[in-house]
C-alpha cells in the first residue's frame, strides 16, 4: 500500500517538480541534507473598534520551510507557504467586533488627521538553525520552536486592557524522512495557530460583553522628528523640527455624538544663509482642540430645540373668536418651563378661544420611498384640548402623498410612537403637531419634547432611544493656539512675536504682541477686556462693545460711543452697569448729539467764560430737590388813597417738597433782602409803614416800621435785611401802611441762594434812609418835574409845548452801560409855573427845567435839579448818547413849565435840538437824594 502525505485540508503534498510525495518515496533512506534557516513569523492584529476615518490596508503573511538536499536524492527543494491574509473593513458603529488574526501580518494603517488605530500585535516565532550538513545518516537534533502571543486591545472609556500572553515551545527530533518531519512540524504549527485563534476569540467575546452598547474609544500618539540640510542656488538651509500629535475619540451610540480631542506641539529651528546674510529663526506652536459632533439618527431638524424655535412653524389655524395672530406664537421654554432640564416647544395664545385647530410643522427632510420609519414624541396639553402628532410623506412637488401615522399625545410628557413605510413617490417627510381646542379656553397652550423620526428595520418593534438631530447639534469645537516666534539676521534686524488665539465654532478672540526693535505693539481681538481687583469684584475696569467702564464700590465711570438707553458717550454716576446708564440717574453725562448734563455737587470750583442754560442754573439741595440761583418776588397793591397791604408768596425750605421750586432756598439760614416802595400824599399828616413775617403759616410778626410826614405826593423807599431762622418750612412777608395816606404800595423780595450769610439766624436790620418831603416850589404856582415852556425842544426839532396826547417821543432805555433811545407815547400833558435852573453839560448841551425835577444818575441813584452840579447827565448829540458831567448850574427864576407823563422814562429835551439832555417826568418813582 502506498502512503501519501496530506496537507491539513486533505490535499496531497507535492514535490518541487510536481510529483506526489509519499512516505516510502524512492531513493536512499538517508541523504545528506543541509537544512537552511527557517524563519517563521506569525503576527496577530486585534482591532477592538474602528471609526469611519480609520483605513487599514490589506495585510499578508508568509510562513515557509526551505530544504535544499545535497546530491541527487530525488527530493527537490520544497518551498512551502501557508498563511492567512485579511483586510478588516472600517465601521462606524460602536459595537465591538472580533479581532482579526493574521500570520505574517504587515499592518499599514493610513495616517489621517483624526484617529490612527493602533492594532494590538502578537508575534509567533519559530526559529530552526540546523546549518550543518549531515552525512548519509541524519542524527536527531533538537529544534526548539517558541511562539509568543501578546494581545493588548485599544484602551476605551469602558474597556479594561486585558493583556493576553501565550507561550508554547516545540521540540522536534529529526529522525525520519524530511517529508515526514515537515508534516509533523506543519501539524504542530497549525494546531498552535488554532489555539491562538481560540484564545483571541474568547478574549474578544469577554471584551464585547464588558463594552455592551457603551462608548467606544480610540487613541493615538505620533512623534515626528525631522532634520535637513539643503543647498540650492547659493542658499544654505539647516532645519530641525519635532512634531508631537496626541489624539483621542469617543463615540456614544446612545446620543449619536462623537467627541474628539487632540494636542499638537511643533518646535522648529531654522538657520539660513543666502549670500552674505544669515537669518536664524525659532518657532514654537502649541494647539489644543476639542470637539463634539453629531452622528445622530434623528432626521428632524432642531429636534432638541437647541436653536430656539428655528425650523418649526405654525402651518395653519382655524381659531374661533377673531383671534389676531399677534396673540399667539411658538416659544422655547415658556416661563422657564424645562421638565427634567429638557428644552420644551410650546404653542400658546394670550386670548380666550372658543374652539379651533392649530397645526405646527417641522421643516421637511429627505426621505426614501419604501423605507420604514419610526416616529416618536412626548407632550402635555390642557384637559379641554387634544394633541396628536405624526408625519406627512411628500412628493417632488411638495404635496402630501400620505398622511402617515397619527398618534394621540396624553398629558404628562409620556412618549408615544408609531411605525410607517414611505409610499411610492416619496422624496421627503415632515413632522407635524395638531391641537384641537374645544369649548371656551383662556390662554390655551400645548407643549412637546423630544420629537424624533428615524429609519427602522423591516421587523423592528423596539423604539430607539431619542437622539438630538444632526442639524440641531452640528459639530461644536473649541481650540486654543499659542505661537512663539523669534527671528534675527546678520543685518541687525530682529523680531519677536507671541500670540494666543481662542477659536470656538469659528469665533476667534485672542491677543498678539509684536516687537521689531523699533515699534512694539500689543493687539487684542475680544468682546470684553477686564482688569479685576485681586481682592474682589467691587473694583475693576472693562473694555467691551465700544465702551470703557471702570467702577469702584457703588460708583462707575463709562466712556464710549452710544451706550445705555440714551446714546451716551460719557457717564458718571451710580454703579448700575453700562446698559442701565442713562441721563436721569447720572451725576454727569454727555450724549452723541453733543448735549451734556450735570446733577451732582461742585466743590471749590470756578466757572470761567461759561454760558449756563436757564434750565440748568439751579442749586442742588439734597435728595432730588433743586433751587434757583436767585429768588425774586414782587407784591403790589394800588388804588385810591388809603391803607395798603402787599403780601409775598411763601419761601420754601431746602428740605421741603421735591424736585425744583422757584421759591426754594438753598440753605435754611439765608439773608432775605426786603424793599418797600410807596407813593403817598393827601396834603398833610403822616404815614406808617411796617414789614412783617409769617413762619410756617402762623401769626404775623412785625420786623420793623417807619413813620414819615406827608406834605404832598411823595415816593418813599425802605430797605431791610432779614436773616431766616434755623428751623422752618415756609416763610412769607408782607408790607402794610396804616394811616390812610398811600396810593401805591410795592414789596420786593430777593434771596441770593449762591451767597452764605454771616449774620445770626433770625436777625433783622433796617437799611433805610427815610426821605424828607420834597422842596416846595419856588415862585408863583405849584408844580414839579417840568421843562421850560419857551425854550424846551426835542431832538427831532419839535417844541415840547406843542405835543399832544399819544405823540411818541425819544426816551432813554434805562441802561447806563449800553444806553439807547426807545420811543414812548405821551400819557398826560399840563402847564404850570416853578423856579427853574439852566443845566450846562461839558459839551455845551443845555436844558432849562424846574427845581423839583428829579434826575436819574449813572449810578442808578436820583438827585434833584439844585444838586446836579458835577453829576453826570446823558447827552444826545447827533444821535450819539454820551455821559457828560454838569459844568454849569444857575437859577433863571420862576418860569412857565410843561408837565409831561411818558411812563417810567426820562426823555431828551434842551434849548438846541442837536444837543439835548435826558430829563425826568412826573411818573418816575425813585430813591430820591434831597438837596442839602
Amino acid at each position: 500500500m502506498t502512503k501519501y502525505l496530506l496537507t491539513g485540508d486533505g490535499r496531497r503534498l507535492l514535490t518541487g517538480g510536481g510529483q506526489v510525495l509519499t512516505a516510502d518515496a524512492p531513493g536512499p533512506a538517508f541523504s545528506d541534507i543541509t537544512a537552511a534557516p527557517m524563519p517563521v513569523s506569525i503576527k496577530l492584529a486585534a482591532k477592538v473598534a474602528a471609526v469611519a476615518v480609520a483605513t487599514v490596508a490589506p495585510m499578508a503573511m508568509a510562513f515557509g520551510l526551505a530544504a535544499s538536499p545535497k546530491g541527487s536524492t530525488g527530493i527537490k527543494p520544497m518551498p512551502v507557504t501557508f498563511g492567512l491574509s485579511a483586510s478588516p473593513s472600517a465601521w462606524a458603529s460602536a459595537e465591538v467586533e472580533p479581532a482579526a488574526v493574521e500570520f505574517g501580518l504587515a499592518a499599514s494603517p493610513s495616517a489621517t488627521a483624526k484617529i490612527v488605530p493602533a492594532p494590538a500585535a502578537a508575534e509567533f516565532g519559530l526559529h530552526a538553525s540546523p546549518s550543518i550538513a549531515y552525512p548519509l545518516a541524519i542524527r536527531p537534533q533538537s529544534m526548539p520552536v517558541e511562539m509568543r502571543l501578546t494581545a493588548k486591545p485599544t484602551r476605551a472609556a469602558v474597556i479594561r486592557p486585558r493583556p493576553l500572553t501565550l507561550t508554547t515551545t516545540l521540540s522536534a527530533n529529526i529522525s525520519v524522512s524530511t517529508a515526514a518531519k515537515f508534516l509533523e512540524k506543519w501539524l504542530n504549527v497549525y494546531g498552535l495557530r488554532q489555539a491562538v485563534l481560540n484564545a483571541i476569540d474568547a478574549n474578544n467575546r469577554e471584551l464585547a460583553k464588558q463594552a455592551g452598547d457603551k462608548a467606544t474609544a480610540n487613541a493615538a500618539a505620533i512623534v515626528l522628528t525631522n532634520s535637513r540640510v539643503e543647498t540650492a542656488e547659493g542658499r544654505i538651509t539647516a532645519e530641525a523640527e519635532r512634531t508631537t500629535l496626541l489624539q483621542g475619540q469617543i463615540n456614544d451610540p446612545a446620543t449619536g455624538l462623537a467627541a474628539n480631542a487632540s494636542g499638537l506641539g511643533s518646535l522648529r529651528t531654522t538657520v539660513e544663509q543666502q549670500g552674505g546674510q544669515i537669518t536664524a529663526q525659532s518657532q514654537d506652536i502649541t494647539k489644543l482642540r476639542a470637539s463634539v459632533g453629531a452622528t445622530s439618527g434623528n432626521l428632524i431638524e432642531n429636534a432638541g430645540f437647541e436653536s430656539d424655535t428655528f425650523g418649526w412653524v405654525i402651518a395653519s389655524d382655524s381659531l374661533v373668536g377673531n383671534v389676531a395672530e399677534s396673540t399667539y406664537k411658538l416659544y422655547r421654554n415658556r416661563n422657564g418651563q424645562r421638565p427634567g432640564g429638557i428644552n420644551v416647544l410650546t404653542w400658546q395664545s394670550t386670548a380666550t378661544l372658543s374652539g379651533g385647530t392649530v397645526v405646527v410643522r417641522s421643516n421637511s427632510v429627505p426621505a426614501v420611498a419604501g423605507t420604514r420609519y419610526c416616529v416618536q414624541c412626548a407632550g402635555d396639553r390642557q384637559a379641554s384640548s387634544s394633541l396628536s402628532f405624526g408625519i406627512d410623506f411628500l412628493n417632488s412637488s411638495g404635496g402630501t402623498i400620505s398622511g402617515g401615522p397619527s398618534v394621540v399625545v396624553p398629558q404628562g410628557y409620556v412618549t408615544e410612537s408609531a411605525f410607517a413605510v414611505a409610499p411610492s413617490g416619496t422624496v421627503a417627510l415632515r413632522f407635524w403637531l395638531r391641537s384641537q381646542v374645544t369649548g371656551s379656553v383662556s390662554a390655551p397652550a400645548f407643549s412637546v419634547i423630544r420629537p424624533m423620526v428615524s429609519v427602522a428595520a423591516a421587523e423592528q418593534t423596539t423604539v430607539p432611544p431619542w437622539q438630538p438631530s444632526a442639524s440641531g447639534v452640528d459639530e461644536k469645537y473649541a481650540q486654543v493656539t499659542q505661537l512663539l516666534s523669534v527671528e534675527v539676521n546678520s543685518l541687525g534686524q530682529a523680531k519677536a512675536l507671541w500670540g494666543m488665539y481662542l477659536d470656538v465654532n469659528g469665533r476667534v478672540v485672542g491677543m498678539q504682541s509684536i516687537n521689531d526693535g523699533v515699534r512694539g505693539e500689543i493687539n487684542f481681538m475680544t468682546d470684553a477686556f477686564r482688569v479685576m481687583s485681586p481682592v474682589g469684584a467691587n473694583n475693576g475696569m472693562e473694555w467691551q462693545a465700544g465702551y470703557l467702564r471702570t467702577w469702584a464700590g457703588t460708583a462707575q465711570a463709562v466712556l464710549g460711543a452710544g451706550f445705555g438707553t440714551d446714546n451716551l458717550m460719557l457717564y458718571l454716576g451710580p454703579n448700575v452697569g453700562a446698559g442701565a446708564a442713562k441721563k436721569s440717574n447720572a451725576a454727569m453725562w454727555a450724549d452723541k448729539d453733543g448735549n451734556a448734563g450735570f446733577s451732582g455737587s461742585i466743590y471749590s470750583s470756578v466757572l470761567s467764560s461759561s454760558a449756563i442754560a436757564l434750565a440748568s442754573a439751579r442749586i442742588f439741595c439734597g435728595g432730588n430737590r433743586t433751587a434757583p440761583f436767585v429768588i425774586k418776588d414782587v407784591a403790589r397793591n394800588s388804588g385810591g388813597l388809603g391803607n395798603k397791604t402787599a403780601t409775598s408768596r411763601p419761601l420754601i425750605a431746602p428740605d421741603n417738597g421735591s424736585g425744583y421750586d422757584y421759591s426754594r432756598m438753598s440753605e435754611k439760614v439765608k439773608d432775605v433782602y426786603l424793599t418797600i416802595m410807596s407813593v403817598s400824599g393827601g396834603g398833610s399828616g403822616n404815614e406808617t409803614y411796617s414789614i412783617e413775617v409769617q413762619i410756617d403759616g402762623g401769626v404775623w410778626s412785625v420786623l420793623g416800621s417807619e413813620t414819615v410826614g406827608v406834605i404832598s405826593t411823595v415816593t418813599h423807599v425802605f430797605t431791610y435785611t432779614y436773616t431766616t431762622p434755623a428751623n422752618w418750612s415756609t416763610l412769607a412777608f408782607r408790607a402794610r401802611t396804616t394811616q390812610g395816606h398811600t396810593y401805591h404800595l410795592v414789596l420786593n423780595i430777593e434771596v441770593q441762594n449762591f451767597n452764605t450769610t454771616g449774620s445770626a439766624p433770625g436777625t433783622f436790620s433796617d437799611n433805610s434812609i427815610a426821605p424828607p418831603p420834597p422842596p416846595p416850589p419856588a415862585g408863583g404856582g405849584g408844580g414839579s418835574y417840568c421843562v421850560d415852556y419857551e425854550t424846551a425842544r426835542l431832538p427831532d426839532g419839535r417844541w415840547v409845548r406843542d405835543l399832544q396826547l399819544g405823540d411818541e417821543i425819544g426816551c432813554w432805555n434805562d441802561d447806563p452801560d449800553v444806553p439807547a433811545v426807545t420811543m414812548q407815547a405821551v400819557r398826560a400833558f399840563a402847564l404850570g409855573e416853578e423856579e427853574c435852573f439852566e443845566l450846562v453839560a461839558a459839551s455845551g448841551a443845555r436844558v432849562i427845567q424846574s427845581r423839583s425835577t428829579p434826575m436819574t444818575l449813572r449810578s442808578g441813584a436820583t438827585s434833584y435839579t439844585p444838586n446836579m452840579l458835577g453829576e453826570e447827565v446823558l447827552v444826545s448829540r447827533a444821535g450819539t448818547l454820551v455821559w457828560e458831567p454838569v459844568v454849569g448850574l444857575h437859577s433863571v427864576g420862576v418860569r412857565r413849565v410843561v408837565k409831561l407823563n411818558v411812563g417810567d422814562r426820562m426823555y431828551f429835551a434842551g434849548t438846541d435840538p442837536g444837543a439835548t439832555i435826558a430829563t425826568h417826568n412826573i411818573a418816575k418813582q425813585e430813591t430820591i437824594q434831597q438837596p442839602l
